[in-house]
């Protein structure tokens, strides 16, 4: 789907920390990617806990200061949820299954495995291709994030007058990037790469499987 029509509009990419807001805007430069825009706005403590919001008003200025002094004048933004209220799985689903019956049967498969009330929950996934296992499956990465924890960084955007185009999740986004690095400096496909972000309260360890796309294992 393209949401930007024929023309893409510039997007802001938006890091929602513990301790700071930053602000980056890139370009496409050949093969490469040139930063645009910058802007980074601390934080005090206790305003993002465990990657979840607690005063949406705080967030929201900090937000506005630090697209406002990165010199952006992009409304469209991409961010990122993580965190204990974020929870991923792949799944297997017939081969043979309609398009059309896809996402019905995700939601079912959902209400299994999900450990929250769907009713409660932003659900969405991916189709990753064959199942390695089986030929007659295909594989499908299934996310949700508790609707409070995507809905309270969509309202601190809305405040400042940004739109969020893109809610991914934290770890996916941090491997598709890297995926770009590796792309960029011709690094083998046939090997596992340990990716590790160090944050003030939190520390990921991210395996990214080349040679099985759309693996990664977590560690916190």
């Amino acid at each position: 789907m393209n949401l930007f029509g024929k023309k893409k509009a510039p997007i802001i990419g938006l890091d929602i920390g513990s301790s700071y807001v930053r602000a980056l805007q890139l370009s496409a430069a050949g093969d490469n990617y040139r930063i645009e825009h910058f802007g980074i706005e601390p934080l005090r403590e206790g305003i993002v806990v465990d990657k979840t919001v607690q005063d949406i008003e705080a967030i929201s200025e900090a937000i506005g200061r630090a697209v406002k002094n990165s010199g952006t004048r992009s409304k469209a933004c991409a961010i990122a949820v993580s965190g204990p209220a974020v929870f991923t799985k792949t799944i297997a689903l017939p081969a043979d299954l309609a398009e059309a019956d896809v996402e019905s049967q995700v939601q079912i498969e959902a209400n299994q495995y999900v450990p929250y009330p769907l009713d409660e929950v932003s659900l969405d996934f991916d189709v990753l291709g064959p199942s390695p296992r089986n030929p007659d499956l295909i594989d499908i990465l299934l996310a949700a994030s508790k609707s409070e924890n995507v809905e309270s960084r969509q309202d601190a955007l809305e405040a400042t007058g940004l739109n969020a185009k893109v809610v991914d999740v934290e770890v996916f986004a941090i491997a598709n990037a890297f995926e770009l690095i590796r792309q960029r400096d011709h690094l083998s496909k046939n090997e596992a790469v340990g990716i590790l972000d160090i944050g003030r309260d939190l520390t990921t360890l991210l395996i990214r499987i080349f040679a099985n796309p759309g693996k990664h294992f977590l560690h916190r």
